[in-house]
């Protein structure tokens, strides 16, 4: 479970990165999906980088597969009292 928990603090550090990129003018709705299907390519492409590495395994007895199942965002609205 902590790994869980280090994976999605690690991830989170990259959403402001990742919605800095996105066109500022565009509606909010839009950029933040815009910036969720971003955050997921570019997670793909390293998993994927790493599966090709464990591929080059050439042992019969080693088999080993890295694929992403689900990709979850989870926000957090946080409401101040004054």
């Amino acid at each position: 479970m902590q790994l869980c928990r280090d994976v999605a603090r690690h991830i989170d550090k990259y959403f402001g990165r990742f919605i800095s990129l996105v066109n500022a003018s565009v509606d909010i709705t839009k950029r933040d999906a815009m910036t969720r299907k971003n955050m997921r390519r570019y997670f793909l492409h390293i998993l994927n980088g790493v599966d090709q590495l464990y591929k080059g395994i050439d042992d019969p007895e080693i088999s080993i597969r890295i694929q992403l199942r689900q990709f979850v965002v989870f926000e957090v609205l946080v409401q101040l009292y004054l």
